[in-house]
């Protein structure tokens, strides 16, 4: 009998992908989406779950009858909120999290599994950098990540899968990177940091969710990922999908950090808010935010693929012709 698993933001870019990937997979899929149901087509079943005024008794009875939930709804780092940022993330990303566990305990759900981010590892990793000291973004992932698993006190097993930087299209979306692939498309020459980060495909994210929801094996977190590059191979595989070559001018470090105290002065001058410290963020870009995943990647049986090929799709779906 098919497991039933309900995707909270199932219809966004990694949502999509992990729908087909676990129906494939002989899943029952279902979709919850947080707001008023979109006129969205779907080859699933959709139904409004507002974890933020819902009744509890309402919730649990939502709920019922399924074996796993997936949460991939809530606010990521490009956010700009109105109000204190603290306290949006907060809410954003931990709070439903914490409704979602304490409506589970109250049925046969197996296990909730959250997609979060790779930040939250970093924090772990690198206690000089003081991540969820500096960053609302960041506090609120690390917050997301340990207060469910508190709240269902081994009663309920809550896994985090953290996640690096993701390439890939699917329908109807624009990827988060189409400035940068526009700024590669119309410079001779491309200004960028020192550094580097773990990429991985939005395919691989899925196989990777259904690894965990498979395994036997518990973990609080997951951290998943595919392939170390530095910025500087980074922008040369978006140019190379352009069928464009481009040489890339590193910045100073110094140089970097003015360019984002100007940035927030500017936010302070116009009182927005943001996620991500402008100025304090300068460390973790450019440092060489590289990731040891052979580990995760054999207990979740996720495959190696071709970078370039997802870099490519990304590229595609930017709206920008690509070399073929």
């Amino acid at each position: 009998m098919s497991k039933k698993v309900l995707l909270i933001g199932g219809l966004g870019f990694i949502g999509y992908h992990l729908s087909k990937e676990l129906s494939s997979n002989d899943f029952a899929v279902s979709i919850a989406h947080r707001s008023k149901l979109p006129k969205a087509e779907s080859d699933f079943d959709l139904l409004h779950l507002d974890l933020d005024a819902m009744a509890l008794e309402v919730l649990v009875d939502r709920l019922k009858g399924f074996d796993f939930v997936v949460f991939c709804g809530g606010a990521d780092d490009r956010t700009m909120p109105i109000g204190d940022a603290t306290d949006f993330y907060y809410k954003e990303n931990v709070v439903p999290c914490l409704r979602l566990v304490e409506a589970s305990l109250e049925t046969g759900i197996e296990k909730i599994v959250i997609l979060g981010s790779y930040f939250s590892h970093f924090d772990r990793a690198r206690p000089e950098w003081k991540l969820k000291e500096k960053h609302p973004y960041i506090k609120s992932r690390y917050l997301q990540q340990i207060k469910p698993v508190d709240l269902a006190q081994n009663k309920l097993q809550v896994s985090t899968v953290e996640i690096p930087y993701v390439f890939g299209a699917a329908p109807g979306k624009v990827p988060l990177w189409k400035p940068l692939v526009e700024y590669i498309d119309k410079m001779p020459f491309v200004f960028y940091t020192q550094g580097g980060t773990n990429i991985m495909s939005v395919e691989q994210v899925a196989k990777a969710v259904l690894g965990v929801l498979n395994t036997k094996e518990y973990k609080s977190h997951w951290i998943i990922g595919s392939e170390n590059v530095s910025w500087t191979k980074l922008v040369q595989m978006f140019a190379t999908a352009l069928g464009k070559k481009r040489r890339v001018i590193l910045l100073p470090d110094f140089m970097v950090r003015s360019l984002a105290l100007l940035v927030k002065g500017y936010c302070k001058l116009f009182k927005k808010q943001t996620g991500l410290d402008p100025y304090h963020f300068v460390e973790v870009q450019t440092a060489n935010t590289f990731l040891e995943l052979e580990n995760s990647r054999r207990a979740l049986a996720y495959p190696k693929v071709d970078m370039q090929k997802s870099i490519k799709e990304t590229v595609e779906a930017c709206g920008f012709s690509v070399k073929k």
